[in-house]
């Protein structure tokens, strides 16, 4: 993932390795900041209305592009 503790010879391979974590890490709370919560009844309401047709749509797609093949 991220090529491990690989990167350029210079640089010992722990050196690589904090910094590709310390970048994800860095990644993962930023968005965790940026984008606010749902409230559960947001995330139910998603769900029923846009979620699950769209995956019923996705099934339906697959199977027709079976068939044909």
């Amino acid at each position: 993932f991220l090529g491990g503790w690989h990167g350029p010879e210079p640089l010992p391979p722990i050196f690589w390795f904090l910094l590709k974590t310390g970048f994800l890490v860095f990644l993962f709370i930023w968005v965790r900041w940026t984008f606010p919560r749902f409230r559960f009844d947001q995330l139910m309401s998603l769900s029923w209305k846009v979620l699950i047709p769209l995956g019923f749509l996705n099934i339906i797609l697959t199977a027709i592009g079976k068939i044909r093949l």
